[in-house]
């Protein structure tokens, strides 16, 4: 399947999300701004395939394909077994996902120094918008956002919560 960026978005996350009081209303809320990006265009959607916030991601993609089906999924994932160190839950979890993605992309066949960033910026380089949940200037999300800026991707940060709406897309390199 081709990327064509600029019908594309992809996320980035931190792993936890303490501040988060009810993921189910979290997840509903992004699925709200996912609707407001296919109203834009985008079609398809890529996850990084971790805990935390890529996991409610990709879920809200799930849910918003049954009644948009021309949506489609890829999880971007670092390495094989790279999931190895979850919890049972969280893997099985990650399992339902990955069976209801329309593309599953291993970026690398084994896990090495910097496979992490290799996948953030497969995500962005073909992508032309990024929704993030960035509480912190440091870490893997701060890398891709960083990175996502450096490539002039519209950005949406998500933390804390403060979505009241239909907000419209940032024009290319806006936050």
């Amino acid at each position: 399947m081709t990327l064509d960026p600029n019908l594309t978005c992809c996320f980035s996350g931190h792993r936890t999300m303490p501040e988060i009081d009810n993921i189910e209303t979290f997840g509903e809320k992004l699925t709200d701004i996912l609707r407001d990006y296919y109203a834009e265009g985008v079609r398809h959607f890529i996850c990084g395939g971790a805990v935390g916030f890529d996991m409610v991601a990709a879920t809200a993609v799930v849910n918003l394909k049954r009644r948009l089906p021309d949506i489609c999924l890829t999880i971007a994932i670092p390495c094989r077994n790279h999931d190895a160190k979850w919890s049972m839950a969280d893997r099985e979890r990650f399992a339902r996902i990955l069976e209801r993605a329309d593309v599953v992309r291993y970026i690398s066949a084994a896990y090495h120094p910097g496979c992490m960033h290799e996948r953030n910026r497969f995500m962005v380089d073909n992508s032309r918008y990024l929704i993030c949940y960035l509480g912190r200037d440091s870490g893997g999300t701060y890398y891709t956002y960083s990175y996502a800026k450096k490539k002039e991707l519209s950005i949406l940060n998500i933390y804390p919560f403060s979505y009241r709406g239909s907000h419209g897309l940032l024009s290319k390199g806006e936050l």
